[in-house]
């Protein structure tokens, strides 16, 4: 019995434990049913007409674009909308991730600030299409096209665009009329789009929908567009309603300021569709400003390049200058070769440019509707040009109208000046010094450098008589001659060394006899002491005297070794009567 109420305990125990589990699950299907009703409401009239698809889109739009603040995927349990909208994602057939969203609008910043930057998004198709997955890249200048962007700057979710809609994308805190729809993912302090750069939007397979670049960039479709700093870069829209799309950059968006009245969610009509009858515009497409000459004491002058390889007719097209926003310089019929310049001189002109302060050259299109490129430059200095390099424009001293330009940076030196690569500044140049030469009877001095009497014979006056002038100091000496010296008295001779009288001696009387143990020094003629001592020398022997402590030393000598015999021969005796009793023996083997 006891075993029936502990089964009884166990199966209420597992009861209550299900019981909750089940709820759940049937609150789970029921409203998992409500949202599939949901959905066949609105899906049913999808295939009927494009109103239908316009009403549905109205309908479920506020279901569809959930903003990520305010959905998190972290949450432990999502409503019922979020579940629907995943589930309509996947199901509305009129949803696609093909369809051609191009970038319709780029504003790189302006007058106000660097951080007034947008990139706006246009749906070129006739269906909506989910950017899910898809991704906003900025490309910095020197970026080969192929690594990883320099940084995303959207990354979207659940946002969806309409046929033929708009989507607007801004630097946070940037405040526009109307109103971005989201703001860049991250934010840079100065901005998050310099001069130059290109936009890439990659969809969720990671394949590039769209590429803008422009201003020194090297990416870009076909060729880059030119960066505009007062405004922005726009596509135009056709007659049928369709985005101008020939992936070339600089041909598909064109620059245009605030003057145009040109806002958010709206494009310009392009050339030609709005009036039928108006003349086509001239974009001069590949002509761009190459050097403007305005601080100087000449003509002030404004260049232009073509860099396109084929010419092109600058007919209608214009240069302004930010002096006024009437005048205007129009090229007439002008044909410019590839690669070839043209110059227009101001004094010819109504313009007016800058020379002190910053000014600023606009290349307008014909209809003077687009900037097909602007340029501002300040401060220049006297007769220094502004010019383009491959590096971007600088300061050139090097003023090159209708050809290449070189880049110089420092202005020429003045005559008998020369310019340190160093320091950059002119020095004066060292002038040669010419030699002149001496006068007659005059040398230069290799020390001094300078010119010197050269010593004439006339100079030194003549040695006086009896007197001769001396080789080595140049001065007189006197001569000695034989009538000059005292004759030598009698008895007597002159030295030829000392030029001294010496006494004459005959042979008998002139040597007086050598005393006894004396010789005479033949060298000198003089007597000496004879010595019987003989020259001690490394040879020679010295003589020892024979005396009696000599004999006595002998006799010291001759008994010691005498008494060392005695010694030795009693020490040995033993050994000296083996030996003698050995003579016979071996006298006998001998024999």
């Amino acid at each position: 019995m006891k075993i029936y109420i502990a089964y009884a305990c166990i199966a209420m125990m597992v009861f209550q434990l299900l019981t909750p589990l089940a709820v759940f699950a049937t609150d789970q299907i029921v409203l998992a049913s409500e949202a599939t009703d949901t959905l066949v409401e609105h899906s049913e009239p999808v295939a009927v007409a494009d109103e239908t698809i316009e009403s549905v889109s109205q309908s479920v739009a506020p279901a569809l674009v959930v903003d990520d603040t305010e959905f998190s995927p972290k949450s432990d349990s999502l409503p019922v909308a979020s579940i629907a909208t995943a589930q309509i994602d996947q199901q509305l057939p009129q949803i696609q991730n093909d369809g051609h969203i191009l970038i319709s609008k780029v504003q790189i910043g302006n007058v106000e600030s660097t951080k007034n930057e947008f990139v706006e998004l246009y749906n070129n198709s006739d269906h909506t299409v989910s950017l899910a997955g898809w991704r906003l890249e900025f490309l910095t200048e020197k970026h080969n096209g192929m690594d990883a962007p320099t940084r995303i700057l959207k990354s979207f979710t659940t946002q969806v665009l309409d046929p033929h809609s708009y989507y607007v994308v801004s630097y946070q805190g940037y405040l526009m009329t109307p109103v971005s729809d989201t703001s860049f993912d991250i934010n840079v302090s100065s901005g998050s789009l310099p001069l130059n750069g290109a936009i890439r939007l990659r969809d969720s397979t990671l394949v590039v929908a769209d590429l803008v670049g422009w201003g020194n960039s090297l990416n870009y479709e076909t060729t880059a567009s030119i960066a505009n700093a007062n405004g922005s870069i726009d596509r135009c829209i056709d007659k049928a309603g369709n985005m101008i799309d020939t992936n070339d950059n600089r041909g598909d968006l064109l620059a245009y300021s605030y003057a145009d009245g040109l806002s958010l969610r709206s494009s310009p009509a392009c050339a030609g569709q709005q009036n039928i009858d108006a003349p086509e515009v001239n974009m001069c497409g590949g002509v761009q400003l190459s050097e403007i000459h305005a601080n100087t004491s000449g003509d002030q002058y404004i260049e232009v390049v073509n860099i396109a390889d084929r010419e092109v007719n600058l007919s209608g097209c214009s240069l302004q200058t930010n002096r006024s926003a009437t005048a205007r310089f129009t090229f007439s019929d002008t044909i410019i070769p590839a690669n070839d310049y043209v110059i227009v001189f101001i004094k010819d002109t109504s313009l007016t440019l800058t020379k002190t302060t910053t000014g600023t050259v606009y290349l307008l299109s014909s209809d003077y509707q687009h900037e097909i490129d602007a340029q501002t430059y300040s401060s220049l200095p006297v007769d220094m040009s502004w010019a383009r390099f491959d590096e971007g424009w600088q300061q050139t001293y090097d003023v090159t109208p209708g050809s290449y330009n070189q880049l110089r940076q420092h202005q020429s030196c003045a005559e008998g000046y020369g310019r340190n690569e160093q320091t950059g500044r002119c020095n004066k140049v060292a002038q040669v010094v010419t030699t002149v030469e001496c006068g007659e009877g005059k040398y230069r001095s290799e020390d001094t450098g300078r010119c010197r009497q050269i010593p004439a014979a006339s100079v030194l006056a003549a040695c006086k008589l009896g007197q001769y002038r001396s080789e080595e100091t140049n001065r007189c000496r006197n001569l000695v001659t034989a009538n000059a010296l005292t004759p030598c008295k009698e008895n007597q001779y002159r030295s030829e060394e000392t030029n001294r009288c010496r006494n004459l001696a005959s042979a008998a009387n002139q040597l007086v006899p050598c005393k006894e143990n004396q010789e005479r020094n033949p060298e000198t003629n003089r007597c000496r002491n004879v010595t019987n001592a003989v020259p001690a020398a490394a040879f020679a022997v010295k003589p020892v005297g024979d005396s009696s402590k000599a004999f006595i030393g002998w006799w010291a000598l001759g008994g010691v070794t005498m008494a060392a015999l005695l010694y030795a021969g009693w020490e040995w005796r033993y050994e000296i009567r083996q030996w003698i009793r050995y003579i016979p023996t071996f006298s006998i083997r001998r024999k």
